[in-house]
């Protein structure tokens, strides 16, 4: 088991290096800044979602759309453990 010295414990918490949080920051924070923008333009005007077809999107299409993603994702990850493994 390793021993981990307090106070060494925090700094642990906040290490960059290997850190894989400015990666994930690239894609969270664009996604963080268009969806209150797509959610307030309805009240600016209803033509845009129109216009851009996101008016006709169901709760049942999102759905869809995420199970696919994450099924995809979840393959290609499954595959690389499996390569690695082998």
């Amino acid at each position: 088991m390793i021993e981990y010295e307090e106070e060494r414990l925090l700094s642990l918490l906040w290490h960059v290096e290997g850190s894989c949080l400015f990666r994930a920051a690239l894609f969270a924070l664009p996604a963080a800044i268009v969806a209150p923008i797509l959610v307030t333009s309805t009240d600016w005007s209803s033509s845009i979602h129109e216009e851009g077809g996101l008016a006709r999107i169901k709760g049942s299409h999102l759905w869809s759309g995420m199970t696919v993603v994450l099924s995809l994702l979840l393959t290609f990850r499954t595959k690389q453990a499996l390569a690695r493994f082998w």
